[in-house]
């Protein structure tokens, strides 16, 4: 708890990635360690039901690809001026 409030003022953003659906997910434990704290968190899960496919397929298809993820984050960054 202690890092994420750390980087919480640090940033002011948190980046939360799984590879499940959203609820109850780790971005809801995130969100409630952070609740007291001034920032903005962002989450990435999968939100479909799943489908065949190799893994390589399916993580660019719910947009957990690391080309994926890298273009969020930079899309992130540049509407928050960082």
């Amino acid at each position: 708890k202690e890092t994420l409030i750390k980087c919480a003022k640090e940033t002011g953003i948190i980046y939360v990635v799984e590879d499940q659906y959203a609820e109850g997910g780790i971005a809801d434990s995130v969100s409630a360690a952070l609740r007291l704290e001034n920032c903005k968190i962002y989450q990435r899960a999968v939100t479909e039901v799943p489908r065949s496919g190799t893994p390589e397929e399916l993580y660019d298809l719910f947009g957990l690809s690391a080309s994926k993820q890298y273009d969020e984050v930079r899309n992130i960054l540049k509407e928050n001026n960082k």
